[in-house]
């Protein structure tokens, strides 16, 4: 395969862990960074009933999940 080789690039991270598996200083992280993230609230809110989102979307614990993986907030992506 060949890479296209540029100065603009974005870095993306891939795995999959239960929500479960999650330590709880973990939960707590995602979720005070989320509270800082309007983007997170914004999807959470449309959670809601008769709220118009993806039904890929879904709350597992308290957290964002998207195709049942955790939604990181902004505050946490690298």
């Amino acid at each position: 395969m060949d890479l296209d080789v540029s100065d603009e690039y974005e870095t993306i991270q891939i795995a999959a862990i239960d929500v479960d598996q999650l330590l709880p200083e973990a939960k707590e992280k995602i979720k005070e960074k989320a509270m800082l993230d309007e983007k997170y609230e914004d999807l959470c809110k449309q959670l809601s009933p008769g709220g118009n989102i993806d039904r890929n979307f879904t709350l597992a614990n308290e957290l964002l999940c998207w195709k049942n993986r955790i939604y990181v907030p902004e505050g946490l992506q690298q």
